[in-house]
């Protein structure tokens, strides 16, 4: 597995104009696996699959410690990428709000202002 400082770098690197990244939304370490067996450079979580996938109802159901508890396990079995939302919205055929929305969610739950708080909240809580 490579380090953190690695797959920030690796995941920046993505950001390339005109070849936006793909983040296809996962709810479990079996679906992450899947997805980045078909070719998926990077993932993401959905809040609705990872709220229904723990029994409770997407909307802040979930609490932000339910959140972490799910998600954990996730970014312990894969060592993803990182993609953007049209990336994500391509790859699953919807559009890019939804996956604009989903992350949102997610980031709320958490209590984070965007992807970047995400990545530092992961390392400092040995999330990834």
């Amino acid at each position: 597995m490579s380090t953190h400082l690695e797959r920030t770098r690796t995941f920046t690197a993505m950001h390339v104009p005109g070849a936006p990244v793909v983040l296809p939304n996962v709810w479990d370490v079996a679906s992450a696996r899947i997805v980045l067996s078909v070719g998926a450079r990077a993932i993401a979580t959905t809040s609705a699959g990872v709220a229904w996938s723990s029994g409770h109802r997407d909307g802040n159901d979930l609490t932000r410690d339910g959140a972490l508890d799910a998600v954990r396990p996730i970014a312990a079995a894969v060592d993803a990428k990182g993609q953007s939302n049209a990336e994500i919205a391509a790859a699953l055929g919807i559009g890019e709000v939804t996956v604009k929305t989903h992350v949102a969610g997610v980031l709320t739950k958490l209590g984070l202002r965007n992807r970047i708080a995400a990545a530092i909240y992961a390392h400092e809580h040995h999330l990834s």
